[in-house]
């Protein structure tokens, strides 16, 4: 239940302890606006009229680059010495992202490589920040096509799960900065409580594809958000373990 203190606050009764700061600062957003700016016509926002309560305002914007420029009525106050611009850049490639930041061209970049953090850091010109999944990081999870044979049989999903090689990807592609997740949802948002997880397991896996009939050979594809250097890595140690039970994945 919610209780209304005063004009600026509220209460949360929550039925058991929650982490509800992180929650409520995720860049996931819970975003407040006005609702009656519905009522305005079709297209009034894609003309520049912004509506928030942040320090900045969309000074210019292109696919690849967007300008923030100083709002200068901004509800909670200037300092001296903040930025008055912010500038974000859309940049793909890792390996250039890196070479911004160790240039100076940039001054803050996202999703360093993981094997490349105590590098960088070493550097001293450079602080590398890590994050957990609901402030900064993310989970990583994946989406199967249900209607698409072989994957709408349950038992090859199953399959294609318990052959994700877990303990491999911490390791290896994460540096052993991660931990496996008990749901989708990360777990600094919501505890996983009794929730069943996969665990790495290729017999099992090979008996529930048997179980379901699937061919030595099958074939699969796995698309890929771009740019995600870390994702391909564990995609390519997947498609390694299930090749040893006969799946045939595309990465694409």
């Amino acid at each position: 239940e919610m209780e209304v203190i005063d004009d600026h606050t509220i209460c949360f009764g929550l039925s058991e302890p929650r982490n509800l700061p992180s929650i409520v600062s995720s860049f996931y957003g819970l975003y407040i606006a006005n609702p009656n700016l519905a009522d305005k016509p079709e297209g009034w926002y894609e003309e520049g009229n912004d509506s928030g309560t942040g320090p900045y305002y969309v000074e210019s914007y292109e696919p690849q680059r967007v300008v923030l420029s100083q709002y200068k009525d901004y509800w909670g106050g200037w300092e001296e010495g903040q930025f008055t611009t912010v500038v974000f850049e859309s940049v793909a490639d890792a390996a250039v992202r890196e070479q911004m930041i160790r240039s100076g061209e940039a001054d803050i970049i996202a999703k360093l490589p993981f094997e490349n953090h105590a590098a960088l850091e070493a550097t001293g010109d450079v602080k590398v920040i890590t994050s957990n999944a609901s402030v900064g990081g993310f989970n990583l999870f994946n989406l199967f096509q249900l209607d698409l044979a072989p994957l709408d049989d349950v038992r090859v999903r199953q399959a294609i799960s318990y052959a994700f090689p877990f303990g491999d990807v911490q390791a290896s592609s994460f540096s052993g900065l991660s931990r496996i997740a008990g749901s989708i949802v990360p777990g600094s948002f919501l505890p996983p409580g009794d929730l069943s997880t996969y665990s790495y397991d290729l017999e099992k896996a090979q008996s529930l594809l048997e179980a379901a009939g699937v061919e030595e050979g099958t074939e699969i594809k796995l698309a890929l958000r771009v740019g995600d250097e870390e994702v391909k890595q564990i995609s390519l140690l997947w498609q390694a373990e299930l090749a040893k039970i006969g799946i045939d994945m595309t990465v694409t």
